[in-house]
């Protein structure tokens, strides 16, 4: 396979091709269909391609063997759609396809071959796909209608106070939902629930939402997941627009405490499915007693202000 950044050389097609290219539900296919039906041209199907060419899906592919092998056939199908002459339309190439908490990702690679795009670059996201995060279920329910999608895009935001962030795609059914309703749930997913994770992964309507028995709901129809680590209702008090999603900022209201002493369930879109392992530091060992001795040695006195009590972590 070309490298990624090493120049491409395709042949030049009889006529110039016309590639359609866009996020996900822009329009590509009506677009490509009608230009196709036109022009009287050939028209391709990226997703078709793939699936054809591995009898898998895109979302599966990235499920089974990571994110990385979706892309290299991406890359592959795309170069060799490129190079051929007869193709006249190539329809559904998204720029951000969604996959697993449904955070965007990256363009393929052999897209930078030919294209200036406006999304984030590979090597970008590459990094950026090395943050390992916890999963959740985020669900919500209003008028009769209850929705849930998998998402690790929601985390603690202050101190002080119980206030979580959960980053959510307008495109999510569970969305309108949210904003109508003005609260939503969260369930944080143990380390044995990856189906659950895999399942709320989809859209629920890809497999008619028939897998009810993986929720409960809470009085008043908030949906949470069975036998979760712990489960949040949260009422939101501001969101926050942003290029494809929206910020909805939550005070957690009540909780469910189930298996807290389990390890929770990670995901990075790099990584994949994780589980929570061992102890990063010994016990007894803290840097923090290193550089207080240091501070005694130089006569400098410890300073208390700002410190949070206990063995405080990140922010």
């Amino acid at each position: 396979m070309t490298p990624v950044n090493s120049p491409v050389h395709m042949p030049a097609p009889t006529r110039p091709h016309i590639a359609v290219i866009g996020l996900m539900g822009a329009g590509k296919s009506t677009l490509a269909t009608a230009i196709s039906s036109a022009l009287g041209r050939v028209m391709r199907d990226s997703d078709v391609d793939i699936e054809t060419l591995v009898g898998q899906t895109g979302r599966e592919i990235a499920l089974s063997g990571g994110i990385d092998s979706l892309h290299r056939l991406e890359e592959a199908v795309l170069l060799g759609a490129l190079a051929a002459t007869e193709l006249d339309a190539w329809v559904r190439l998204d720029t951000r396809p969604r996959f697993g908490g449904r955070g965007g990702q990256e363009r393929p690679g052999g897209w930078s071959a030919w294209s200036t795009g406006v999304v984030i670059e590979p090597r970008i996201k590459q990094c950026l796909g090395q943050m390992i995060k916890g999963v959740q279920v985020v669900g919500a329910t209003h008028d009769g209608v209850t929705r849930a999608y998998c998402s690790h895009w929601v985390c603690q935001v202050s101190f002080e106070e119980p206030i979580v962030m959960a980053s959510v795609s307008p495109k999510h059914d569970t969305y309108p939902l949210i904003v109508n309703s003005g609260e939503f749930a969260v369930s944080i997913l143990a380390g044995d629930q990856v189906a659950e994770g895999q399942y709320f992964s989809y859209p629920g309507r890809k497999f008619r939402y028939l897998a009810d028995e993986y929720l409960d709901s809470l009085p008043g129809g908030l949906p949470v997941v069975r036998n979760a680590i712990a489960w949040l209702r949260c009422e939101v008090f501001q969101t926050m627009p942003m290029a494809d999603h929206e910020l909805f900022f939550a005070r957690v209201v009540e909780v469910g405490a189930g298996r807290l002493k389990d390890p929770p369930l990670l995901y990075s879109s790099r990584l994949g499915w994780r589980i929570t392992g061992d102890k990063a530091r010994e016990p007894g060992t803290s840097i923090r007693d290193e550089l207080l001795e240091r501070l005694a040695a130089l006569g400098v006195a410890d300073d208390p202000v700002g410190e949070a009590s206990g063995d405080a972590g990140p922010d």
